[in-house]
């Protein structure tokens, strides 16, 4: 049984629907009514992977730029990552080279997806499928479009990079000290 609860973190600007995308996955429902998100946010959930229960923490960070340092420390010990974009606001689409940095500052080896959402909203629309698709194949990472209004691919989205992650390998978040075993506990003494 795996008793460890793995951390996936959502980061993106303000206003990208990092907190709609959680709640639609984690708890089926939406809301226009959404306040910002200060700091950050998590919901416990499970997936289960080749008959494994895994148990995830997502984590929805703050995109408003006064809390952008504080949030950075949430990345450490992440397993996945979502960089979320806007479809409707470029600047939210451009912006995305710089959180795509501060994730693999933190965490070297952790998984990454970008995410358009709000797809469903094609008469607003400023960022195509095609070039999100093209700066994820540039950056390395996993691509999808979602809408966590209508909930169209949201679940998928998850699933796709859940499947990407390797649950079964040990990770230690960067930073973290490893001590040695000490020539008392070798002889194994207290």
């Amino acid at each position: 049984m795996n008793l460890n609860i793995y951390k996936i973190c959502l980061v993106g600007d303000q206003s990208v629907g990092k907190t709609s995308l959680v709640n639609r996955y984690a708890k089926g429902g939406f809301s226009t009514n959404e306040k910002a998100t200060i700091g950050a946010n998590f919901i416990a959930t499970n997936y289960i992977k080749q008959g494994q229960e895994i148990k995830l923490a997502l984590w929805d960070t703050a995109g408003q730029e006064k809390y952008r340092s504080m949030v950075s420390m949430y990345y450490r010990g992440s397993r996945g990552a979502v960089i979320v974009y806007d479809v409707t606001n470029r600047t939210t689409f451009d912006d995305i080279r710089g959180w795509c940095d501060e994730i693999f500052k933190a965490e070297s080896d952790v998984v990454c997806m970008l995410v358009g959402n709000k797809a469903d909203n094609n008469q607003e629309r400023l960022v195509s499928y095609e070039e999100g698709e093209e700066l994820a194949k540039e950056l390395g990472i996993l691509f999808s479009e979602a809408s966590a209004k209508t909930g169209e691919n949201v679940k998928e989205t998850f699933i796709q990079l859940f499947e990407a992650i390797n649950f079964d390998e040990p990770h230690l978040p960067k930073g973290d000290i490893q001590l040695n075993k000490s020539k008392q506990e070798e002889k194994g003494c207290c």
